[in-house]
């Protein structure tokens, strides 16, 4: 439980990467979408008295938003994934760097630092939110059509556009959902740290 509490995040961020790699893509920035995101809401809070629960909601955001781009990027912008994601990480470090000037960003709320401490059923609260988002992501992908539909993508992207799937809404989804996970593991990065750097 130790060694899964304290991989959490980059479980998370597994999770986002498998739902990509299942299409046939690549995402290299989630580990930049997770230190810019995470410093937002922290930017947000600090500096412009954002109430927390706004500024998280506002990372969270920003991290679809970032898989959004490479979404549109990777399928209507035809660009490969692998560079369109690449221009990501490297934007979103640069930007992560430049909202704080590079220094970390501390004072959070006492309850956010409880979330990687407090235990839910003896087990810890990260291992539960990561079992959890394995669990979602495993229902969607074998109980639900949209879900299944993401192998055939990765099997024959063509075929699976003849057949009638979507396959660019479906690629989109999936690099959004990554961004959000990346996000969501940035929080518990912020929790375990109590800041942000």
């Amino acid at each position: 439980f130790n060694v899964f509490s304290q991989m959490s995040e980059i479980g998370i961020m597994a999770a986002g990467a498998a739902l990509v790699i299942i299409i046939g893509g690549i995402d290299l920035s989630v580990g930049a979408v997770l230190a810019v995101s995470l410093m937002l809401n922290a930017w947000l809070y600090r500096d412009f008295g954002v109430p927390f629960v706004i500024s998280t909601l506002a990372g969270l955001a920003l991290g679809a938003f970032v898989g959004l781009v490479n979404g549109i990027l990777s399928t209507y912008g035809r660009i490969q994934p692998f560079v369109a994601t690449l221009a990501t990480m490297s934007a979103c470090s640069g930007l992560a760097l430049f909202i704080t000037n590079g220094s970390p960003v501390t004072g959070f709320p006492e309850w956010f630092s409880e979330i990687t401490s407090a235990r839910f059923l003896g087990l810890p609260l990260e291992f539960v939110i990561l079992v959890v988002v394995y669990l979602v992501v495993a229902y969607w992908l074998y109980f639900r059509p949209s879900g299944r539909a993401l192998y055939a993508i990765g099997g024959n992207e063509e075929v699976a556009r003849l057949s009638g799937i979507n396959t660019r809404r479906a690629k989109v989804m999936v690099y959004v959902t990554a961004g959000f996970l990346a996000a969501l593991a940035g929080l518990i990065v912020g929790s375990r740290l109590d800041a942000a750097h």
